[in-house]
């Protein structure tokens, strides 16, 4: 054992290095025919069958299989397959002009071999459009078979390189089409018919109708308060520039006037009935306890210098002390959930709100005495008295 070169192997280790070997060869044909058979399918299905040639079927497969050089792909494929091997000894170089990625018209069989490659080709003129041509190549020369159009816009360049599709087709002598189905041509053809009128944008239905919906909003049997909430949720603008998104985008023709006599019908009408939901909403997110509330106020001025009974100029947190303006009290749940709205004059001391908005919203929803926090600008040494008073804690 000591006198034997390291590097020698053994009657046994050289038995089992050949068994080896032989395991590792069965292994790769089985994969390597495995991958033949997949693109075979893939191959016939395209329809690339009816192109009645072995050899191109073969050497099709083998560029997908393992895309390498003509030289390495002709022996790859050669170990695996004797036919391919044996024809390639006698006419090297019959099939290497062919390109997988470009249409293939004619037919190639072991008499003759007449390989006709045509392609869409798009020239840029000196006007700023585009040319849209059919190119043949044959015997590595290019020819223009024909020019089908120019255009300048996209959706023109589209349509002409569909015709140029369809061409080819035609000069192909409609054989099956390798990159498209009717149903394609259908569909571009539905689109071809589109503007930008015919275009809705249906992510905010989708989205915040659902959450509409969910809330209990939908019980409210005005189409238009759908719209003006979903709008306001997506796109929160002028009423004026709500409307024009509910045509542009929505295909809605509402009138100002409309919505401006709905916000008066909101407001008198079915005011009470949003509350309600909403606060069912808050209710049951929040377990059917209110145990603490946040009590706060905001002013929302007006760009005008006429006042009215509510509209009044005070002290403006927006800074804007030279316009009318009126206080937005709002009255939240534990996370922010809303319990509660009301508005009061611009002119009004913010404390003087506190007591009378929590026994209104204590009325409307018996919220049963809950903890209220509010900032020190509320809890004035009158407001804290009235509080405990009335047996409310707070922070």
């Amino acid at each position: 054992m000591g006198d034997r070169d390291i590097f020698e192997l053994s009657d046994q280790e050289a038995e089992e290095k050949q068994v080896t070997e032989y395991l590792l060869t069965k292994i790769e044909n089985i994969l390597f025919n495995s991958t033949q058979l997949i693109l075979d399918r893939v191959y016939q299905a395209i329809g690339f069958d009816a192109i009645e040639d072995e050899i191109l079927r073969h050497w099709v497969v083998a560029c997908l299989s393992q895309p390498m050089s003509k030289s390495d792909s002709l022996k790859t494929t050669s170990m695996h397959n004797h036919l391919f091997s044996a024809f390639f000894l006698q006419h090297p170089y019959k099939y290497l002009n062919i390109n997988n990625n470009i249409l293939i018209l004619g037919v190639a069989n072991f008499g003759c071999c007449k390989i006709i490659i045509m392609f869409i080709r798009k020239v840029k003129n000196r006007s700023g459009s585009q040319s849209v041509q059919v190119i043949q190549k044959f015997r590595g020369k290019y020819k223009v078979v024909k020019t089908i159009g120019c255009a300048t816009t996209q959706h023109e360049i589209e349509r002409l390189e569909q015709l140029a599709r369809e061409e080819m087709n035609r000069l192909s002598g409609n054989q099956t089409k390798l990159f498209g189905y009717e149903s394609d041509e259908k569909i571009e053809q539905v689109f071809s018919l589109l503007d930008n009128g015919s275009i809705h944008t249906v992510g905010p239905e989708l989205i915040f109708g659902k959450i509409y919906d969910y809330i209990g909003f939908n019980s409210i049997q005005e189409e238009l308060f759908r719209h003006l909430v979903i709008a306001r949720l997506a796109f929160p603008l002028s009423k004026l520039k709500t409307v024009d998104y509910l045509r542009r985008y929505q295909g809605k023709e509402i009138e100002i006037n409309t919505v401006y006599r709905f916000l008066d019908k909101l407001s008198g009408k079915l005011k009470l009935k949003v509350e309600q939901i909403a606060f069912a909403y808050t209710l049951e997110v929040l377990g059917g306890n209110i145990n603490v509330v946040f009590y706060d106020l905001t002013t929302l001025y007006f760009e005008t210098s006429e006042e009215d009974d509510l509209r009044k100029m005070g002290f403006s947190k927006d800074g804007k002390h030279q316009c009318p303006q009126i206080y937005l009290g709002l009255l939240v749940g534990l996370g922010g959930y809303a319990i509660g709205y009301d508005i009061f004059e611009g002119n009004i001391y913010e404390g003087h709100t506190l007591i009378p908005f929590l026994e209104e919203m204590n009325r409307k929803f018996h919220l049963n005495k809950p903890v209220v926090i509010a900032d020190a600008g509320l809890l004035s040494k009158e407001n804290i008295k009235a509080l405990e008073s009335n047996e409310y804690e707070y922070i």
